[in-house]
Parts: structure tokens; C-alpha cells; sequence
């Protein structure tokens, strides 16, 4: 009984590595590079929300007062947490009262400061809702 263990009698331990044919192989590759970049795309997503939750928290959502104040703390908050430019502008629209949403069009931005270029496009939309 003692020499029966460890003998590699069909048990798997001792065996040899699992050999899989490549499309096996192929797709666990491509599972687990797909699970990569979900999990990427989930950390992104997971830090803009905590970004809008530190905002929202300190200044509540924007009610078209002080959105030099404003956007220049959500901007700080989102580039603080890494967040990207196209992800800080979509996110945008979570931070605004429901009221003013429908005049506030989020548009990808063409220059580097994202602050500034999000004050023209709010005061642009809400001086045409007017």
C-alpha cells in the first residue's frame, strides 16, 4: 500500500502537464485576454464612480452656479484618480441635476484642457436652452 502512492497510477499527481490541442489553447488565450481587458475597463469605470462620488459628496450636483468652481474640482478629482478624458466627459452628465441634463451636451473634446473646453460647451447649451 505504502509504494502504491506517488506512483503515477492514473491519479493526475506525478503525471505529466495536460496536453491540449492549439484551438483549446487558442481560445483559453483569447478568454484570458478578454477577461484582461474587462477587468481593465472595470477599474477605469470603478474610479470615475469613485471620482463622481467625491464630488458629488463635497460640492452635490451641478445646478448651473459657480461652474468655474465646479468644474475645476471635478476635473482635479477625475485626473486625480486617472480617469481618461473621454471617461471624465461622459461621466459628466451623472454630476448634473436632472433639470439642467437635457441642455448640457457632452461632446469629445479637441483640446487638451478639459476644464475649460466643458465651461463652453455648458454655457454654449444652456445659453441656446434660454
Amino acid at each position: 500500500m505504502a509504494g502504491e502512492q506517488g506512483s503515477g497510477s492514473g491519479n493526475g499527481i506525478g503525471a505529466s502537464p495536460l496536453q491540449l490541442d492549439p484551438a483549446t489553447v487558442q481560445m483559453f488565450q483569447a478568454f484570458t485576454l478578454y477577461m484582461q481587458q474587462q477587468q481593465a475597463v472595470d477599474h477605469k469605470e470603478a474610479m470615475a464612480t469613485k471620482a463622481l462620488h467625491s464630488v458629488v459628496g463635497l460640492l452635490d450636483q451641478f445646478d448651473g452656479r459657480n461652474i468655474s468652481r465646479y468644474l475645476k474640482f471635478y476635473s482635479r478629482e477625475m485626473e486625480l484618480n486617472k480617469v481618461p478624458e473621454k471617461e471624465m466627459i461622459s461621466t459628466f452628465k451623472l454630476a448634473v441635476v436632472p433639470e439642467l441634463r437635457c441642455r448640457v451636451v457632452v461632446r469629445l473634446p479637441c483640446e487638451n484642457n478639459v476644464c475649460i473646453y466643458l465651461i463652453h460647451i455648458i454655457l454654449d447649451n444652456m445659453v441656446k436652452a434660454i
